[in-house]
């Protein structure tokens, strides 16, 4: 029987009241598509510090005590006491696993290797009996056993969690819109089904793997463009989907817009605790979130579709066995007077708009609120940067109104900050746009955002 389902959007809802060991490592989202991860880790360049998005957070998901955060590289020092000193939060204890290292160890290469036998050592020994991480992966499970701990979700619960075929499957068979979607079996079905979709009056499609993230796994093409650039990890799963496009190029299509809903699937009640908007990029990779989406006050058969829906997911994520949080991604569009909701993916874990709403929820949960992945043009001192935040006085404070919230630094190899996630809060949409505009103006410089 499915758990209740509360819409709490002006308060955190209570997460887990136990502790974990958390292994924060990005290269497992992909479930052993070996090419997928090599794509992201060729478009990010330097994955080391995008684990430290969850410094500020962990201890706010699972509320008990003695919480371990497992990441390839340490977050920034001056940044950890600007979350302890500044905004009174409470830190996990920090061990660091390389990512060359678990690779080896997802492949059995480790033993004999002293360096990973002192690590093992020292999760064993942390009191807590339950391991997470992003998803939860073949590397993950046998990690688990490593140092005798209980995975929170099943790996089967989390794998299909974040299929989006098998989502796609189930909103169809419950009778919720769906895009138009043809499954191909293999990358050489592409091209006739791009051809059907033509004929259907789309001029642009988008071929989608089962599992992907961060865009990796997303390939948007014009119908009358040559699949051959599609790369066979799409079909990695099983069949992918080749959907119809639906902007303003389609006929009758004269809005469109990408909401997400963020949620939490524990065990035993399922609580949606934030809306927001999401920033996506020319090809449609998020570069970040807005709370509340400026045009739902004006809507709210949006709103009552969104929310119908998001419940419809979460008791679907419940029965798979997935437990924790998750980002639902939906797609609006209004055609001849009448909107449509559709959703167009489930992301099953912690995901780029968890760590933001979280924070804003916590702090300011009346607040409007924006994220974006600013990138410097060139390499800054993360010091130094805090100082300048703080000297023109937008660096929020715990008591203040309103500032601009550094949740992580991304730190190239000499630990200088190439690109960071920054949480603006200034109390409406537009107070956060300025705040992020003034950032730019005082550090006299053209700042860009980024994919997250």
């Amino acid at each position: 029987m499915a758990p209740p389902v509360e819409m709490a959007l002006d308060k955190l809802p209570a997460f887990w009241d136990r502790s974990v060991v958390f292994v924060a490592n990005l290269l497992s989202l992909f479930f052993g598509n070996v090419e997928q991860r090599r794509v992201l880790e060729g478009e990010i360049n330097w994955l080391d510090s995008y684990d430290g998005r969850l410094a500020p957070v962990l201890n706010l998901l699972f509320r008990g005590t003695g919480n371990v955060l497992v990441v390839d590289h340490r977050p920034h020092r001056q940044l950890l006491d600007y979350f302890t000193d500044e905004l009174g939060l409470s830190l996990p204890e920090l061990v660091t696993l390389p990512a060359d290292l678990y690779r080896r160890m997802e492949s059995a290469d480790h033993l004999g290797d002293a360096r990973f036998t002192a690590i093992i050592e020292e999760l064993r020994g942390y009191q807590t009996p339950w391991i997470d991480g992003f998803v939860t992966d073949a590397g993950l499970s046998r990690l688990a056993q490593l140092i005798d701990k209980q995975t929170i979700t099943t790996p089967d619960g989390s794998r299909n969690g974040n299929n989006k075929v098998l989502l796609h499957q189930f909103m169809d068979a419950a009778g919720f819109p769906v895009f138009d979607t043809l499954m191909a079996d293999e990358v050489t079905a592409i091209g006739d089904h791009l051809a059907e979709l033509a004929a259907s009056g789309y001029t642009q499609a988008v071929v989608k793997s089962a599992i992907g993230a961060s865009g990796i796994g997303l390939v948007k093409l014009a119908v009358d463009a040559d699949p051959s650039s599609v790369p066979d990890y799409v079909c990695f799963e099983g069949p992918c989907m080749v959907q119809g496009w639906l902007d303003s190029t389609v006929a009758g299509v004269d809005y469109f817009s990408s909401p997400s809903v963020q949620m939490f699937v524990g065990d035993d009640a399922i609580t949606v605790y934030d809306l927001t908007e999401q920033i996506l990029g020319d090809e449609s990779v998020h570069e970040g979130n807005v709370s509340p989406p400026p045009y739902l006050d004006e809507l709210p058969e949006v709103r009552e579709h969104l929310f119908a829906q998001a419940r419809v997911v979460a008791d679907w994520l419940h029965g798979l066995g997935y437990r924790g949080t998750a980002s639902g991604d939906f797609h609006v569009v209004k055609r001849h007077d009448a909107f449509e909701v559709r959703v167009c993916e489930v992301n099953a874990r912690v995901t780029g708009a968890t760590y933001p709403a979280v924070l804003a929820r916590l702090f300011r949960p009346d607040s409007a609120w924006m994220m974006r992945n600013v990138r410097f043009p060139t390499t800054v001192d993360g010091a130094w940067l805090l100082q300048e935040m703080h000297r023109h006085g937008w660096l929020f404070k715990r008591d203040g109104a309103f500032g601009i919230l550094p949740i992580n630094f991304n730190l190239d190899s000499g630990g200088t900050v190439r690109k960071g996630q920054f949480l603006a809060l200034g109390g409406t949409v537009a107070g956060c746009q300025l705040l992020l505009g003034k950032m730019q103006d005082d550090l006299e410089t053209v700042v860009s955002y980024d994919r997250d």
